[in-house]
C-alpha cells in the first residue's frame, strides 16, 4: 500500500493549460515514482510517447525534470521511513498466516546514510607503503628476442 503523495507538482499552474490530460497524468505519476515505465503505465501512455514529448517539447522536458526531482525526493522519503520505521512482514506457520513481524533494513539505512553524509559514512580505503609512506612502484621492462627461421625458398620459386 503506497503512502499518499502530498507535494505540489509545479510552482505555477501554467502546465494545467499547456499540457493535455495524458501529459498531466504522466507528470503527476512520475512525480510519485521516478520510474518512467511505471509512470507511463499509470497514466496510460507509452515510454516511447514520453521520449517523443521530451525530445520535441522543451517546456515538457523542464516539467519532466521537476517531476523527476520530486519523485526521487519521495523515493528517498520512503526509503528513510522503511529503514527507520520498518515494515510489517507476514508470518506463516503450517501454511497459515498467523501474524506479522516488524522488519527493518540495516543495509538500506547504511545506504541512505552514505548518500546523506558521505564524508562521515563513505567506505574509506587508504593505500600506503611501509609506515604510511608512499608506495614504491618498480617497473621492469624485459626485451625478449626469439630467433625465427623462415624458409624463403618456396616464396622465391613462385
Amino acid at each position: 500500500m503506497s503512502t499518499p503523495v502530498t507535494h505540489v507538482l509545479f510552482e505555477d499552474e501554467r502546465w494545467l493549460e499547456v499540457y493535455n490530460e495524458k501529459q498531466r497524468a504522466f507528470l503527476t505519476a512520475f512525480s510519485e515514482t521516478p520510474s518512467i515505465p511505471e509512470a507511463a503505465v499509470k497514466s496510460g501512455v507509452t515510454s516511447y510517447q514520453v521520449a517523443r514529448w521530451r525530445k520535441h517539447d522543451a517546456e515538457f522536458e523542464k516539467h519532466f525534470q521537476d517531476a523527476k526531482k520530486l519523485g526521487i525526493e519521495y523515493a528517498e522519503h520512503v526509503a528513510w521511513k522503511r529503514s527507520l520505521d520498518g515494515v510489517d512482514e507476514p508470518v506463516y506457520q503450517g501454511g497459515q498466516l498467523v501474524g506479522t513481524k516488524r522488519a527493518y533494513s540495516n543495509a538500506l539505512l547504511m545506504f541512505m546514510l552514505k548518500g546523506a553524509a558521505p564524508e562521515k559514512y563513505r567506505d574509506r580505503v587508504e593505500h600506503s607503503g611501509p609506515d604510511g609512506g608512499p608506495i614504491e612502484v618498480v617497473t621492469e621492462v624485459r626485451r625478449v628476442v626469439v630467433p625465427v627461421q623462415v624458409d624463403t625458398e618456396p616464396l622465391l620459386n613462385k
